[in-house]
């Protein structure tokens, strides 16, 4: 079993600038994305905030790095129009963790928190804003 955690880059710069009903659509595509893209043995869920997680049964390895991969292209490649015309991408970022055998939960979530944080830390790409300021629509 594999757990992924992926989390909104960048998603309170999104909502300051665009407010609260464009983050919720933001949110709303990521579960649905999450949902077309894996298994039916696998499962999602809203962890909290702008947090999903996502647990794939029967996942070793590499095949968890390649599902984390394929959700995080397929979320890359959505363009949201918070404002008309000014089409903007969000990426996400995701940490995993493959469960180990006699290993507590709580340190196997534990585990994927750590590497998300580290994806996090590493991420090239981030959801682009144009460079003007705005207020809440």
């Amino acid at each position: 079993m594999a757990l992924l955690l992926l989390d909104v880059d960048n998603f309170k710069i999104y909502n300051d600038t665009y407010g609260h009903l464009a983050g919720d659509k933001v949110l709303a595509k990521l579960g649905e994305v999450i949902r077309k893209s894996i298994r039916k043995t696998d499962s999602g869920y809203r962890y909290g905030g702008e947090e999903f997680t996502v647990i794939l049964t029967e996942t070793r390895g590499q095949d968890a790095g390649v599902a984390a991969e394929r959700l995080r292209k397929r979320f890359a490649d959505e363009i949201f129009f918070p404002v008309p015309l000014e089409p903007v991408r969000v990426t996400v970022s995701v940490g995993i963790a493959n469960y180990r055998d006699g290993e507590e939960i709580a340190s196997f979530v534990k585990r994927a928190d750590q590497n998300l944080y580290e994806a996090k830390a590493k991420a090239r790409t981030a959801c682009t804003i144009p460079n003007k300021k705005r207020g809440r629509p």
